[in-house]
């Protein structure tokens, strides 16, 4: 029995650290074995497919830090979203169509104005740039968006993979 408490103890600390290093080695941002991230990850599907949905929150003595290694980086970017992504979000019209996808809304992400962006398109044939455009012809999606909120030092990572 006690064995059996050993490693479950240690295989979930090994998950915890996981979601940590996936969301630090992808959005280049540093973050803490320590900090305790909210995360769903549905991924496992049909090839692979699913969403990962993680909150990061940041204490004020880590925050600091977040907000320098962020404004340095070149692939984050200052809010707002580009036009899909911010469609992508909180759903809307583009050309015509609208589009309900509401990951924001899954994220339990409010509206944030103040902070950054950082946006990875993941679709090797798509072609994109760092800014997500013409995301929205496709037939499938892989791309990896995080909005990391200055206000309240709060990071929004979402991966999605269709």
């Amino acid at each position: 029995m006690t064995m059996l408490l050993t490693s479950v103890l240690f295989l979930s600390g090994c998950q915890l650290l996981t979601i940590n290093h996936r969301i630090s080695e992808s959005t280049g941002i540093p973050i803490p074995d320590s900090i305790r991230i909210d995360y769903e990850d549905t991924h496992g599907g049909f090839h692979g497919d699913g969403d990962t949905l993680a909150i990061v929150k940041f204490d004020g003595d880590t925050a600091p830090g977040v907000r320098a290694e962020i404004s340095k980086q070149p692939h984050w970017k200052r809010l707002p979203l580009s036009e899909s992504l911010e469609v992508m979000m909180y759903g809307g019209v583009i050309n015509g169509i609208t589009y309900t996808h509401e990951y924001a809304e899954l994220l339990k992400m409010p509206r944030v104005d103040n902070g950054y962006w950082f946006f990875e398109d993941r679709q090797l044939e798509s072609g994109l740039s760092k800014e997500g455009q013409d995301l929205f012809p496709r037939a499938s999606y892989n791309f990896t968006l995080a909005v990391y909120d200055a206000d309240t030092d709060i990071l929004y990572y979402l991966e999605v993979d269709t």
